[in-house]
């Protein structure tokens, strides 16, 4: 049996760590009860993804500068302040500062510890491994997720802020585990010229890279509704125990494990294959259940969308790491993120409203989605 490298053991503990959120399937339900409105919620997700935006750069910059396991420790330190923050909210005043915190903690982590794992698995002259090892730790942390989710319900029942302490908590222990890493190479070290723009150049210069961020950034309007705002809501309101959502977020993470077990099985020829059958599948399934009227449509096309992004997240990165050099691979990363999310922050208040007229608006993106990938370049798979 092959030893499992330290660095291995120490991601895959961390995905464990990662995967007790016990707020997940309780925060929007809990945020209501506390006097914030809807509109509200989609404001706070709006300035999450601005705020994240805003410092996706310089945080990327900063992580190949000094060094990216830093740079995820301080990411989950201010997750961990985050959830604790939770518990006083009572205005959407104090909903501002867990905005700053969630953007920063994004935007810290974001492209660092992706870039600090595929260093780690090319060290081993085996950068084609690291879906294997991506999709391995994503089931781990399902695994934590769904216990935590099952569990998360009754706590939220027995005590509102117990879901809220503990995720806190999980967050402290995993900023902690991080630094336990070694950094097989600091960027620092191989190039310390590096400016925070050359990460915009090499989204821009490189037309796959644009092409995806784009992408992405009509991609996230869909997430961001989902997430933030409606699915837990709209399955209760058409009649959902709220007891039963944890039983919902374990099937939904149960088939998002077992095709994770099945997807670095699948070989297509070209990379443009990976991407048209990810990103459609995700937005054609988040506008079916959109225009669902029925609670057993919007459960059954509700819990496939976020298989479907799960997956999708997945196959990016083994497409795009392969673009960047490693002495700036964190900043050219953050840079994607910062495009996509800040063109989705723009239009995602104005896509509410249309949303809210109705559903079928949500085929404009979905239509565009498809013009991109109409023109993406038939490039061979990695």
């Amino acid at each position: 049996m092959a030893r499992i490298a330290p660095n291995l053991l120490k991601y895959y503990l961390l995905r464990l760590l990662s995967g007790l959120i016990f707020t997940y399937v309780i925060q929007v339900i809990y945020l209501l009860s506390r006097g914030i409105t809807v509109s509200q919620l989609a404001l706070y997700a709006s300035l999450t993804i601005i705020l994240s935006t805003l410092f996706e750069i310089p945080t990327g910059y900063i992580a190949d500068k000094f060094g990216r396991k830093y740079s995820v420790a301080l990411s989950y330190l201010c997750s961990s302040l985050a959830f604790v923050a939770l518990i006083f909210v009572q205005a959407f005043t104090l909903l501002i500062g867990v905005s700053f915190l969630n953007g920063l903690s994004r935007a810290l982590e974001s492209g660092a510890l992706e870039s600090l794992m595929y260093e780690e698995v090319q060290s081993s002259g085996a950068e084609n491994d690291f879906l294997k090892v991506t999709s391995r730790g994503s089931n781990i942390a399902i695994i934590a997720a769904a216990g935590a989710s099952f569990v998360s319900p009754s706590l939220y029942l027995l005590n509102p802020s117990i879901p809220f302490i503990l995720s806190g908590v999980a967050n402290l222990v995993m900023a902690v585990l991080i630094l336990l890493f070694d950094e097989k190479q600091r960027a620092h070290e191989v190039l310390r010229n590096i400016r925070v723009i050359d990460g915009i150049r090499n989204v821009v210069r490189i037309r796959p890279i644009l092409l995806i961020v784009l992408i992405d950034l009509l991609l996230l309007i869909f997430v961001n509704v989902y997430y933030q705002i409606s699915f837990f809501p709209k399955i209760t309101a058409l009649g959902l125990d709220i007891r039963l959502l944890g039983v919902v977020d374990v099937v939904t993470l149960g088939i998002t494990s077992v095709i994770l077990l099945w997807l670095p099985r699948l070989r297509w020829k070209n990379e443009k294959t990976w991407l048209v059958v990810f990103s459609l599948a995700a937005g054609i399934v988040f506008v079916i259940f959109g225009l669902s009227t029925t609670l057993w449509a919007a459960l059954v096309f509700g819990v496939l969308f976020d298989p479907m992004w799960h997956l999708r997240a997945h196959v990016i990165p083994t497409i795009t790491n392969k673009y960047f050099e490693s002495s700036s691979r964190a900043l050219s990363l953050s840079s994607m993120s910062f495009i996509s999310n800040l063109g989705a922050a723009l239009l995602l208040p104005v896509a509410i409203q249309f949303f809210d007229w109705s559903y079928l608006f949500s085929l404009v993106p979905l239509g565009l989605i498809g013009v991109l990938l109409a023109v993406y370049p038939n490039t061979k798979s990695g």
